[in-house]
């Protein structure tokens, strides 16, 4: 073997462990990468999880679970007919927390039911002021169980019309809701 050859051995033979030692410096550096980046993660996490003690918020992770459950939305009843009761006690319950009167109420158009699951829902009516209206409204959207408003008329009520003083609103919805046996 010459010793061109010999040289260029050599310097192969450098040239692998330079890479060898190149490589093993790079996996170094990103493992404590890796390392610094989950500790920061897990400050982060722990910061969040201070935070939401502090502002007295449950558990995160429970919060994302019970979102993902829907079951809380729906009126669980055995029967169409008691879903229909516990669905105007529902809305009933919340016109006279928003100060409406609540003036008469009637069955809806019949729906279906599909063995042991189903949509129910009623016609309620109720008088009260524009601020009544919308807490009604407002409550109604947020409330559970889930209350659709497949219809809403909005009109001055019968004391409204006679006297300028009365400043009430005659309201008629009609509401739908998803009911499933327990």
């Amino acid at each position: 073997m010459s010793q061109t050859a010999h040289r260029q051995g050599r310097l192969a033979a450098a040239a692998l462990l330079g890479f060898v030692l190149l490589c093993g410096a790079v996996s170094v550096f990103n493992v404590n990468r890796m390392a610094e980046l989950d500790a920061v993660t897990r400050m982060d996490r722990d910061t969040l999880r201070q935070i939401a003690q502090r502002l007295g918020i449950e558990n995160a992770a429970s919060s994302v679970a019970r979102t993902r459950d829907w079951n809380h939305m729906l009126i669980r009843e055995t029967t169409p007919a008691l879903a229909e009761a516990s669905l105007q006690k529902h809305a009933f319950a919340i016109v006279d927390q928003a100060g409406g009167q609540t003036s008469e109420s009637g069955r809806g158009q019949p729906l279906d039911p599909q063995g042991g699951d189903g949509l129910v829902n009623l016609v309620i009516a109720f008088d009260g002021p524009i601020e009544t209206v919308q807490r009604v409204l407002f409550d109604l959207e947020r409330s559970a169980p889930a209350v659709l408003i497949d219809r809403l008329e909005i009109e001055p009520s019968i004391a409204a019309m006679q006297t300028t003083q009365s400043q009430n609103l005659q309201v008629t919805m009609q509401l739908t809701a998803q009911w499933r046996e327990p």
